[in-house]
């Protein structure tokens, strides 16, 4: 017998939103920009708050045009089914190389700071199935996990306070010494750290409510992490001077190392083990998205079995690339930064167009073929 369809609530899909664009990025958000903005950092990533929040009211001004179709369906019946699913493909690729970035940093930080001596594939094969145990399962149910995943990021909010016993601000001062050009070239390093905002391509259709409400939560979503984002950059900042914070790839663990207690003496190990919760979210994001995809380009009915086989694929491809070498991740991730760009802002701007050119909007329900 066929269940009926459960949307999720406004309130979740914050908390979808907010655990989607948080992860393994935060952590070495500070340096990343201090590298680039130095003391304006913290500059760059407000700003980079707009840019994301710019990008999803595109997404949304598209939803609202075809609001019971998600945006792989929408996508198809806007462009045909032709040259539709050539572009759903793209997103599927888009979405895989993303998949595999997002373990291999995973890896790459729990090999560093916590299992040293444990094999790679170990850990590859626990995230992944891990993972897709998740991802298989229906938006309410991954819902209803975001939700109690974000008390972990409060506790994180709470061990920050420590660091504060000693800063001195005059680490970020002149305020604006850097530069504009150096600024926005911050905001493009924040903006690829606060990714994972393109879930609502797919949970603004199964979420209840109207759509001027959805608009409003998603934003508020937005709103959220580029301030926490700012506060870490701007934490991590005046707590290490600036020679200092070139020599610290993790500002945020660094910090949490140097908190001891008399039970607890490395806090930043407790922490990451804790926060692997957190940060597995964003591969459950990508991974479910992904399945989406290929749900629409091969007109499935459940996505279930597409999330075990794709993770069979991608364990397979990632097993035969270089995990204890992180330097052609790295080139990936600078491949993949530009992309987003394509893929989250300008398609969705262009398909958005021609829904106006072509008079596209589709306001009743009904399934894509």
């Amino acid at each position: 017998m066929k269940h009926p369809k459960i949307s999720i609530e406004l309130h979740q899909l914050f908390f979808i939103i907010l655990q989607s664009q948080i992860g393994i990025g935060v952590l070495a958000l500070p340096y990343n920009v201090h590298n680039i903005a130095q003391g304006d950092g913290w500059i760059s990533t407000m700003l980079s708050g707009v840019v994301v929040v710019v990008f999803t009211t595109i997404i949304w001004l598209l939803y609202r045009r075809t609001p019971k179709l998600n945006f792989f369906e929408a996508v198809i019946y806007i462009y045909g089914r032709f040259i539709g699913k050539i572009v759903v493909s793209t997103y599927i690729i888009f979405f895989v190389m993303v998949f595999l970035l997002v373990i291999a940093m995973y890896v790459d930080i729990i090999r560093r700071w916590i299992l040293a001596y444990t094999p790679s594939w170990i850990l590859v094969l626990l995230i992944i199935f891990t993972s897709a145990y998740l991802a298989k399962e229906s938006l309410h149910i991954i819902a209803r996990f975001y939700v109690l995943a974000t008390l972990f990021i409060f506790l994180l909010l709470i061990l920050m306070i420590g660091p504060y016993a000693d800063i001195n601000l005059e680490y970020i001062l002149p305020v604006g010494h850097m530069g504009w050009k150096n600024i926005m070239r911050g905001v493009h390093e924040s903006t690829i750290a606060m990714l994972g905002f393109e879930f609502v391509f797919i949970a603004f259709a199964d979420t209840a409510g109207k759509t001027s409400q959805k608009l409003k939560v998603a934003i508020g979503a937005n709103i959220f992490v580029a301030v926490l984002y700012t506060f870490f950059v701007f934490t991590g900042l005046i707590v290490f001077s600036p020679e200092e914070l070139t020599l610290v790839p993790e500002p945020i663990l660094y910090m949490l190392k140097a908190i001891s207690f008399d039970i607890i003496e490395r806090l930043d190990l407790l922490f990451l083990s804790v926060w692997v919760i957190p940060m597995i979210t964003s591969s459950i994001t990508y991974l479910f998205i992904l399945s989406m995809g290929v749900k629409v380009v091969f007109n499935r009915t459940h996505h279930g079995n597409i999330v075990r086989l794709m993770a069979v694929i991608l364990l397979i491809t990632i097993l035969c690339m270089p995990l204890d070498n992180f330097m052609p991740w790295a080139q990936l991730s600078k491949i993949i930064a530009y992309l987003s760009y394509i893929f989250v802002g300008c398609i969705p701007a262009i398909t958005l167009l021609f829904s106006f050119l072509f008079k596209k909007a589709k306001n009743t329900g009904g399934s894509v073929s």
